[in-house]
């Protein structure tokens, strides 16, 4: 059973490894990793990675996926190809829709949402925006 929405407000946007800032609640006042906000960017490789090589995130690395373990979550991978796909806004507005819908990223007092109960990145992409997936896009 989906749980009641909750108002989005995307001013926080998505961090540079595609996790997404205006949707987490782990850490209450927290600004974001865009505001330089994130409790744990002193400690962020991806964070200091993305500022050496002056990318605005993953999606715009050739390099991507690398050895980071936070893209051992297949979530978060997907999250990155559908930025690279379609572009950070998209996921960010595809984000914004789906909590509205219910669809949850976390929920609450968990780490974990709808996205991570998904079997592969194509289920991810179906998830995030039915249209995309039906298009047959390949995101692997």
């Amino acid at each position: 059973m989906k749980e009641t929405p909750r108002a989005v407000d995307t001013v926080k946007g998505i961090a540079p490894c595609g996790l997404c800032c205006f949707l987490c609640d782990e850490h209450p006042g927290c600004r974001g990793c865009l505001e330089q906000g994130c409790p744990g960017e002193a400690d962020c490789g991806i964070r200091a990675c993305c500022q050496s090589r002056a990318l605005r995130g993953c999606w715009q690395c050739a390099d991507f996926p690398c050895g980071q373990n936070l893209f051992a979550q297949m979530r978060i991978v997907a999250f990155v190809r559908f930025a690279q796909a379609h572009g950070v806004d998209a996921l960010t507005e595809c984000l914004a829709r789906n909590e509205l819908r219910g669809v949850r990223y976390h929920h609450p007092g968990r780490l974990t949402g709808d996205y991570d109960a998904c079997a592969d990145e194509r289920a991810v992409f179906e998830l995030l925006c039915p249209t995309h997936a039906a298009a047959g896009e390949d995101v692997s």
